[in-house]
């Protein structure tokens, strides 16, 4: 009779050849999620983001999650899925670590859009890459030969999960990760932003959330419109100043709402509006050597309304960010940029009411028609004309494109042949990012600050100020300048803290966050008045979304059915200056948002530029959060044609 026990012999060797090949598969599966959670961590170290407290744990929710499905492949097939997933991983992140150097955010879903524009300004992408970018494709140099290993070996490394193990290890990486978001207070306040979701979740939680948060947006625009009308219209209500716009007034006993003292007076007159690229406050009045970094802007200065405590307020769609508040006066939202994101939407911008006075609209600037997608949107604004660069001869090129002497000297001739009056906005392009270019001439002797960043910075601001002074100086000679309103603003900011030279050139100290933030977010903001009368400072705090209420009430524009979400600046008292993620600006302080200062925020007491308690900025805080909360509204809902016939 045979022996029982000589049965149970080949099963347990089959068992013994089972449980290694497990136990391998399971380690490579392990090595490769604990990429997945380094990687995040080395993007965000790369973009100096301190990680938050929840977020290796996040990561790896998320990391199981995602490598859970690729086990439902087997050999070849895993290793190929591995690399794909790893590859998708990879170019996110350096997405994210190109996107924060140049505006100091993580991308989103919405600014993805923006990558058809790269090939525009290559130059300044490629002078971010660096030597350690390589860490991010280490996993692909390792899976990529493992394609090679024989049959038996790859099938026995990389088996295939049973279907129920997959699921139950995806379904345990998202409960981590909801676990975790819902356990943060922080990401249940309504102040946080991207930066403090990626350091607390992670990167691919980042994402996801943020993938999610534009398929809300996207839904919102065809959900019930009555409530949040109300409340948007209830805000203007007990928002807008009463004050007339039927002309200068010298006073009144009535009691009655008075006209500001510069209200109406250039009615009628051409509007020139001049937005600068990259241009910052500091360079205006700065001299190195007895030079004059901007010579021309100086001279403007003392024959302008001036604004030195002028802040930009864009966010992810930086330059048409800035036309969107400087034209419209709205704030950008959260993520994105609005002249893609709602290019469809129903705005009543400045050039539409100036239209409706009678006046003709066009945009000039020497860049692709469909850069920013400004075609499409531009008839929204309110344009009827948009000359881009195939409207231009590209007789030179500077930088990234057609150089600001040859924009602004064929721009003379087209205003020339408008129709006064009329509204003209321009934009620049020179003195963008990275700012080094090899055909820019440098007149300017920098002594030891030549090489860097911000020695690049100042040669090509003082370039565009050439260019902006032979542009003034034809406008005096054929008569046009003091026919015109001329308003002259900077965009956004072009250097930041960390650039090469840019601590050596403006020597403030490191510990000083509110002189820095300063610096980086003021840009200049003129008007001259024709003639260069009523010249002088305006001290009180203002942003680019003030523009727009400004320039109307000079003119006389009636603007209660505008929704304008800034102030006349020559007509209201001390307001506020809000920044899209949430941090604001008044007079006497500066509230940073956990987006920017960290967990909790910060608030500064700008009269000494030291840090206060953070609940000395709660009411700035409040204010700049339901200011942004009413345009997001605006703009998400598309409101104004539903409050209008309403």
């Amino acid at each position: 009779m045979a022996n029982p026990l000589m049965k149970s012999v080949p099963d347990q060797r089959a068992s013994a050849r089972w449980l290694p090949a497990l136990d391998r598969a399971d380690l490579m599966y392990l090595l490769l999620a604990v990429w997945l959670i380094l990687k995040q961590r080395f993007t965000l170290s790369v973009m100096s983001i301190p990680p938050g407290p929840g977020m290796l744990i996040a990561s790896t929710g998320a990391a199981l999650f995602l490598s859970a499905w690729v086990r439902l492949w087997a050999g070849r097939w895993q290793i190929a899925v591995w690399m794909i997933l790893n590859l998708f991983v990879s170019v996110v992140m350096y997405a994210d670590k190109l996107y924060f150097h140049q505006f100091g955010d993580l991308a989103s879903v919405a600014s993805l859009r923006f990558s058809m524009q790269l090939g525009d300004v290559g130059s300044s992408v490629t002078h971010i890459m660096s030597r350690s970018d390589l860490w991010l494709i280490v996993d692909l140099l390792v899976l990529a030969p493992l394609l090679a290993l024989p049959t038996s070996l790859s099938n026995r490394w990389f088996a295939r999960a049973r279907k129920w193990t997959v699921v139950g290890t995806a379904l345990v990486g998202a409960l981590i990760v909801t676990l975790v978001a819902i356990a943060d207070p922080i990401l249940s306040e309504k102040y946080y932003g991207h930066t403090m979701v990626g350091s607390r979740m992670g990167l691919i939680n980042y994402h996801a959330f943020d993938l999610g948060a534009y398929a809300q947006r996207l839904a919102q625009r065809i959900g019930p419109k009555g409530g949040v009308a109300r409340k948007v219209e209830d805000w203007f209500s007990a928002n807008r100043p009463a004050i007339a716009v039927t002309g200068p007034t010298t006073g009144s006993t009535t009691g009655q709402p008075q006209a500001a003292p510069l209200t109406g007076t250039a009615k009628g007159k051409n509007v020139i509006m001049l937005q600068i690229e990259s241009l910052q406050s500091f360079p205006i009045g700065m001299k190195i050597e007895g030079q004059e970094i901007t010579p021309n802007l100086n001279r403007l200065m003392t024959e302008s309304l001036t604004f030195p405590n002028f802040y930009h307020q864009t966010g992810q769609g930086v330059t048409s960010d800035a036309d969107l508040l400087a034209n419209c006066s709205l704030f950008p939202t959260r993520t994105g940029a609005i002249y893609y994101d709602y290019a469809d939407n129903d705005f009543r911008c400045l050039p539409t009411l100036l239209r409706e006075q009678g006046y003709a609209a066009v945009a000039m600037q020497g860049m692709p028609a469909d850069f920013w997608n400004l075609a499409a949107v531009y008839p929204r604004v309110g344009f009827e004309r948009y000359d881009s660069i195939r409207a231009y001869a590209f007789d030179e090129k500077v930088g990234i494109g057609l150089s600001d002497q040859s924009f602004l000297r064929q721009s003379v001739e087209k205003l020339k042949a408008l129709p006064e009056p009329y509204y003209a906005f321009l934009v620049t392009l020179t003195s963008h990012h990275p700012f080094g270019f090899e055909n820019l001439p440098r007149e300017l002797n920098l002594g030891q600050l030549e090489g860097t960043m911000a020695a690049d910075y100042l040669h090509v601001v003082h370039y565009t100020d050439k260019a902006i002074g032979q542009f003034l100086d034809r406008l005096e000679a054929e008569g046009i300048l003091d026919r015109s309103l001329l308003v002259v603003y900077g965009d956004h900011q072009g250097v930041w803290r960390w650039d090469d030279g840019v601590k050596q050139l403006l020597a403030i100290p490191d510990e000083n966050e509110a002189a820095w933030v300063q610096a980086e977010k003021k840009v200049p903001f003129m008007i001259r008045l024709p003639g260069g009368t009523r010249s002088g400072l305006m001290p009180e705090a203002a942003g680019q979304v003030d523009i727009a209420p400004t320039v109307a009430g000079l003119l006389g524009l009636p603007t209660d059915d505008a929704y304008l979400m800034g102030r006349d600046l020559l007509a209201t008292g001390k307001g506020i200056v809000p920044f899209y993620r949430g941090s604001a600006a008044s007079d006497t302080h500066l509230y940073l948002s956990p987006d920017d200062a960290g967990e909790g925020g910060a608030c500064y007491d700008l009269s000494t530029g030291e840090s206060v308690p953070v609940n000395s900025c709660e009411p700035l805080a409040t204010q700049a959060a339901e200011q942004l909360e009413i345009s997001r509204l605006l703009v998400e809902r598309n409101l104004i044609p539903y409050l209008l016939r309403n």
